[in-house]
């Protein structure tokens, strides 16, 4: 072979070496191997209804991590016993009530529907859904519920009677209601004929209901009502902690209207169930329980909100907020804790309203039971029921037979 065929195949050589070389540097990368897709910072219902967690304010500080939804069987001991912390409801509720004559415990969902609270699935007991629901109230008994849905400034009004499970619904001039001091009747503010807005007894026994104009011209704006007593109704401002609210009482039987309490900024009142003592709040760190004469029973070092207690004339239950300062001065509660701005984290006390003593439950966040930021708490006999805010489920705290 000459030199010049030798010189000609090392050129191809070096060409179709080149190509390989080329070839392989340009050849795609393998795909990567899949990955499990990260959970999000969600809790799930036992029925499947997945409920978003957003980073709460606890007590005024912001965690970065939302707490763990309670769970069934955390229990606790305290003085007085061992308490037993169970989730109620299988979905989240937007309210409820507990009968004081039967141990039966309902709650409206989201979708509007009725649920009666039982061991294990919950039951449906409602054929009707009614939407947009956004103030219920307990009636005396326990056993029915006053509900006002759609939207705040054209409200409907409706009963949900627990005995037969359904729907009544309420005259549509209906404004604000609350019950009366029995089950048989509410008190309403009503728009009459011509507009003009009157306060009013309405008899449900009566087909149709039968209605007793209590007072004719009522010119209060923005104010709710609560029944003290047959013949005695409170008329309550709203609270802020921006404004002096105040609350009248009505004596439907003189007609007398008089003043019942000082004016206070973010003045919050709640009865207990039976209405034996008056949980009041006062910004910006001043709760008291006051007995039926609107005298304070004792003093007391915790500071709540009446929302988050209920009792009778010997004891009371209330859930105290652990961060004490979300009460200092400077802060606007109730405000915040209302529009949700700020979340609590609470321990249960029971408080003796005889001797004045206080005992300890249910520490929450601990060993004994996770975060919990109580509201609409009733106590029916052994049993203390409330919502947690930070999952809007329904829970009960027991005591251990």
């Amino acid at each position: 072979m000459s030199s010049a065929q030798k010189a000609i195949l090392l050129v191809l050589a070096l060409v179709v070496g080149g190509v390989i070389v080329y070839a392989l540097l340009a050849k795609p990368a393998a795909p990567a191997s899949p990955q499990p897709e990260q959970p999000s910072a969600t809790s799930e219902a036992p029925s499947g209804t997945t409920i978003e967690q957003p980073a709460p304010t606890i007590g005024g500080a912001t965690s970065g991590e939302a707490p763990a939804p309670a769970t069934e069987g955390v229990s606790a001991t305290a003085t007085g016993g061992r308490y037993i912390l169970k989730k109620l409801s299988d979905v989240p509720v937007v309210a409820y009530w507990a009968s004081k004559t039967s141990d039966e415990v309902f709650y409206l969902t989201a979708d509007g529907y009725v649920m009666s609270a039982k061991e294990g699935p919950d039951t449906d007991v409602s054929k009707q859904a009614v939407g947009g629901v956004y103030h219920l109230e307990n009636s005396p008994s326990g056993n029915k519920a006053l509900v006002s849905f759609s939207a705040p400034t054209a409200p409907k009004w409706a009963i949900f009677d627990g005995a037969d499970k359904v729907w009544r619904p309420l005259p549509s001039n209906i404004l604000t209601a609350a019950w009366g001091a029995t089950d048989n009747g509410i008190v309403a503010t009503v728009r009459a004929a011509g507009g003009a807005v009157t306060l009013s007894y309405i008899d449900l026994t009566k087909t149709p209901f039968d209605s007793k104009t209590l007072v004719k011209d009522f010119r209060f704006n923005g104010v709710t009502l609560s029944t003290k007593s047959p013949e005695e109704i409170l008329i309550m401002e709203r609270p802020t902690a921006l404004a002096q609210s105040r609350v009248w009482q009505l004596n439907t039987k003189t007609g007398a209207l008089t003043l019942l309490l000082s004016p206070e900024n973010g003045l919050t009142l709640a009865w207990g169930s039976n209405k034996d003592v008056l949980f009041r709040f006062a910004a910006p760190n001043r709760f008291s329980i006051l007995n039926r004469a609107l005298s304070i029973i004792q003093p007391f070092t915790y500071v709540t909100f009446p929302q988050k207690c209920d009792g009778a004339a010997t004891e009371a239950f209330c859930f105290v907020p652990k961060d004490q300062s979300m009460f200092n001065s400077g802060n606007t509660q109730p405000d915040d804790y209302f529009m949700k701005k700020v979340f609590t984290n609470d321990d249960l006390y029971r408080f003796d309203l005889v001797t004045g003593g206080d005992a300890p439950i249910l520490n929450g966040n601990s060993a004994d039971a996770p975060a919990l930021d109580a509201t609409d708490v009733q106590n029916r006999g052994s049993s203390v029921y409330f919502v947690n805010r930070y999952d809007n489920f329904l829970y009960a705290v027991q005591k251990a037979q």
